[in-house]
């Protein structure tokens, strides 16, 4: 990305809620704990009705359909009947047998020569569908899927709605997995006497799938962890990653900010408490989309003091140019929430500290409250620049300024004497970005 241009932020969702990654994790889990939920019944039961009717409640449960139904083979008849059905009433289609050597095309053909799945979106129109007794039903849109076991059809799963509906990959992948686990079921209730190396293999299907869904709650909650620090479109850049030891402890450059608000100490002491809450909570949320717009890390809130640093756990290239545009738009920002305040009697301005160095980071806490954080001369240089800033001020010092000087507007300041440092630090304030005039300073 060219140098102090906008970077691309995904306009597709906003910056403060969250990415669709959390409503995937969410619904891969709710998936996967309905299947585990009927494989245990089929690896401990060996009453079929009891099989068949668990895996309809929950194929129509997960999937949200009003209609649903299980035939399955009669192998002396050689024909199919319906065992379990669900939003279906009519006698005629509940005591209707389809004989093998039917000439419907679906269930001849596709379902049983094929095994393959049958989707029909609308019923009316589809030139296949010769059942009448569906439509009589009022079900407009189906999905029948094959119960498979040993390469053996045994019969066929049905879920449908009396709405349009046009199937997704999911729910017919969904179905097909119930309609896997219910074949396996089938075979084990009809026959008894099955091998233990079968029994070995439904036991690990079990611990699998509890594994899986283990798994899934947990990445859902490292999403719901890195949201307190990174905007949603780098949390989900981070789950993505085959990286595991993004939050291991480990050493890099980073640019450090800090920020708090002049005059919040008085404003606190005379102020009521719902006041203060509710300045902080706007202050806070404007902050808010400005850094998770520029991509930097939230390190903590406290009070009215907040620090972000860049170029950790996602590195940037530019990540100096990025925290000196945050902290130009912030202070743009508070310019504009002052003429609010000032009306209600609040002495509030922003300051500014900004630093670019090396650090410690990693996860710092104890068990049960883990954060992420830096450690480092570079964050309590940005700190103590941050408390010498007046309002309206960006302060930085020589050699961050040294990374980015051709690019900025600087006005020198005498040298600032910081508590545990040493040596004077040469500090200057942050104007404004060359070659754009102040009308244009926050125009991305």
């Amino acid at each position: 990305m060219p140098l102090l241009q906008r970077p691309e932020v995904d306009k597709k969702h906003s910056v403060l809620e969250d990415s669709n990654v959390e409503t995937e994790l969410l619904g891969r889990t709710r998936e996967f704990a309905a299947l585990l939920a009927v494989t245990q019944t089929a690896t401990q039961s060996l009453d079929t009705e009891r099989i068949l009717n668990d895996t309809l409640e929950k194929s129509l449960e997960l999937l949200r359909f009003d209609v649903g139904y299980i035939r399955t083979l009669d192998p002396e008849k050689k024909n199919l009947i319906v065992r379990v059905a669900r939003g279906l009433t009519s006698p005629e289609f509940l005591t209707t047998v389809i004989p093998l050597d039917s000439p419907d095309p679906i269930v001849g053909k596709i379902v049983f020569e094929t095994q393959q799945p049958y989707i029909s979106n609308d019923i009316p129109k589809d030139p296949m569908f010769k059942a009448r007794t569906m439509q009589r039903e009022g079900v407009v849109s189906v999905a029948m899927v094959p119960i498979v076991s040993k390469q053996r059809a045994l019969g066929f799963i049905a879920v449908g709605s009396k709405k349009i509906h046009k199937f997704t990959k999911s729910e017919v992948r969904l179905l097909l997995a119930f309609s896997s686990q219910l074949g396996v079921a089938l075979d084990n209730a009809q026959l008894y006497d099955i091998g233990q190396a079968q029994a070995i293999q439904l036991s690990e299907w079990n611990k699998t799938l509890e594994q899986r869904v283990q798994e899934q709650v947990a990445q859902l909650e490292r999403f719901r962890r890195l949201k307190r620090f990174v905007s949603p479109q780098v949390a989900e850049t981070i789950l993505k990653s085959e990286d595991t030891d993004l939050f291991e402890s480990h050493r890099r450059e980073i640019t450090a900010v800090f920020l708090d608000l002049r005059g919040f100490t008085a404003f606190s002491d005379s102020a009521e408490p719902e006041e203060v809450m509710g300045l902080l909570r706007s202050y806070h949320m404007e902050m808010g989309k400005v850094i998770f717009k520029f991509e930097g890390t939230v390190e903590h809130f406290a009070g009215d003091g907040i620090m972000v640093f860049f170029n950790d756990p996602i590195p940037f290239e530019d990540h100096t140019e990025r925290a000196i545009q945050m902290a130009l738009e912030m202070r743009a920002r508070v310019k504009e929430l002052r003429l609010g305040w000032l009306k209600k009697g609040y002495e509030l301005d922003l300051g500014i500290g900004l630093a670019a160095g090396y650090a410690a980071l990693g996860n710092i806490g104890f068990e049960g409250r883990v954060d992420y954080g830096a450690v480092g001369n570079v964050t309590n240089l940005a700190s103590r620049l941050c408390g010498e800033a007046k309002g309206g001020q960006i302060l930085t010092n020589r050699k961050t300024l040294s990374k980015i000087e051709n690019l900025v507007e600087v006005e020198p300041l005498e040298e600032l004497h910081l508590k545990g440092f040493v040596r004077p630090v040469a500090a200057f304030n942050i104007v404004n970005i060359k070659r754009y005039g102040e009308s244009r300073e926050h125009s991305y």
